[in-house]
């Protein structure tokens, strides 16, 4: 689930919409994409729409986050949970969960219809924009690997949780950016560079600028929607970096680099080779 805002009136227009889709047929299952309040609230709503609760699958590291005696009855925990890998279907078609590892949360899933080709992932991938603000509840550098860990499904379509939908050629500009991204703030870091001197250092080969951004989202190589994220230097396009094209973004890279990484994580990643 996907809710951005009001997760409650969200839930009640998932309802409406499903039973105009799927008129008279049943809720039969809800997936937690992860534990965040935004993607992980909702399910008592469309249980009341739906004449009952139904089972509740999600990564078992959401059942530890969201279970216990303090737990909020917005967000009940999974009832149904697993490690890596499951897979669920509704009259013969398969949809398999796949966890990838850390990424913006511990236990955030990727969905995918291998006989569509067609994956849904959220909030740690997205066509042309980067990820939230000050980067809350990502694990570095685990982020970068499960990124990748993503191309090894065999999807050709993939719709995301903010943005318009993309194909292997926009997660795989992402990688690419992410890649060059952090070894260019490892060695600015390692040179001793101010998080002002990094921003106006850095430059990216593979800068692309071909899609919108969502609010709090910064571009990948534009200016950023939402007040947060300022543009800086000029507009980017196609292999043009406009000072790495936000500036800020940069920044609190380069802020996280320093507080999580030890010394010896940035000396060898740039030798570092992709999963």
């Amino acid at each position: 689930m996907a809710s951005p805002g009001d997760v409650t009136a969200a839930a009640r227009l998932y309802a409406a919409e499903m039973g105009r889709l799927a008129p008279g047929k049943p809720l039969r299952t809800v997936v937690y994409s992860h534990d965040h309040a935004d993607h992980a609230s909702g399910a008592p709503t469309l249980f009341q729409a739906f004449a009952g609760p139904v089972p509740i699958v999600g990564h078992e590291n959401a059942y530890a986050k969201l279970a216990g005696p303090t737990g909020d009855p917005n967000l009940p925990p999974p009832t149904l949970t697993f490690a890596d890998r499951m897979t669920i279907g509704f009259g013969g078609r398969p949809i398999e969960l796949h966890y990838l590892g850390k990424s913006h949360s511990d236990n955030l899933i990727v969905a995918y219809l291998p006989e569509d080709r067609f994956a849904f992932a959220v909030d740690f991938v997205a066509n042309e924009v980067v990820g939230f603000r000050d980067l809350p509840d990502y694990h570095f550098p685990d982020f970068f690997e499960t990124l990748e860990r993503l191309q090894r499904i065999p999807y050709e379509r993939i719709v995301f949780g903010q943005g318009p939908p993309g194909d292997r050629a926009s997660v795989e500009r992402q990688v690419r950016y992410y890649r060059e991204l952090r070894e260019a703030v490892s060695k600015a870091v390692a040179q001793g560079m101010s998080e002002d001197e990094a921003a106006g250092w850095i430059q990216l080969a593979s800068c692309h600028s071909g899609g919108g951004t969502t609010s709090g989202w910064g571009s990948m190589c534009g200016p950023c929607t939402g007040g947060w994220l300022e543009g800086v230097g000029r507009e980017g396009g196609d292999d043009v970096l406009a000072g790495a094209g936000n500036g800020a973004y940069i920044k609190q890279f380069v802020r996280v680099m320093r507080v999580r990484f030890p010394a010896r994580f940035l000396q060898v990643w740039t030798q570092r080779r992709p999963v």
